[in-house]
């Protein structure tokens, strides 16, 4: 049964980060997120617990954004829903995908004005790069990106340690090994706790 949410007018003043909420907003996105509470609002729903801890929603930038008031849904069920709901609004929004050519377009059509849309100019040039590498192998039909010339994997090789304690568990080690006496590639290391294989 889906949960039902009273709305009431709060102010941002009596908001409170979840302790447990294992996002974390930093202060370029924090701008971002004033930015478009000062010119949207707060189109996006905002829901606490009773006392006025945060679920899901930026309620606490609504602080920095000058907002008075803002509509806020309450939860009212049990602490283990509400666990659930802080884990689903971080993570749900982390399975989307981003058609980056459409984000790239998107972001261009701003100009100077991405502060408030979550894009900055790093991000913005990333995208650029990811559009030029996508028409690169779109122009060479799909091909992948040409090897480094003169460049071979390297050999893995497997390292054995062995422990021992004498000389003649080292033969013993070999012999279990099935490698010959001598054998150069097994390393044997003495000590007084025996042997290891």
């Amino acid at each position: 049964m889906a949960a039902k949410f009273a709305v009431k007018m709060m102010s941002p003043w009596d908001l409170k980060p979840h302790p447990e909420n294992p996002r974390s907003h930093p202060p370029g996105q924090v701008e971002h997120l004033v930015e478009s509470l000062q010119r949207f609002g707060t189109y996006r729903n905002v829901v606490a617990l009773p006392d006025g801890t945060i679920l899901a929603g930026h309620g606490v930038a609504a602080k920095e954004a000058g907002l008075d008031k803002l509509p806020v849904h309450i939860f009212r069920g049990s602490a283990e829903n509400a666990r659930r709901l802080l884990l689903a609004d971080n993570a749900l929004a982390q399975m989307a995908q981003d058609d980056l050519g459409k984000v790239l377009e998107l972001a261009e059509e701003q100009g100077d004005a991405l502060v408030g849309t979550g894009i900055d100019l790093g991000y913005l040039e990333t995208l650029r790069a990811i559009a030029e590498s996508d028409a690169w192998l779109q122009e060479h039909g799909g091909a992948e990106v040409p090897e480094m010339p003169g460049y071979d994997e390297p050999e893995t090789k497997l390292s054995v340690i062995v422990r021992c304690r004498s000389e003649e568990e080292r033969e013993q080690a070999l012999d279990r090994l099935g490698l010959p006496p001598g054998n150069k590639r097994v390393r044997f290391h003495f000590n007084e706790t025996g042997l290891e294989v």
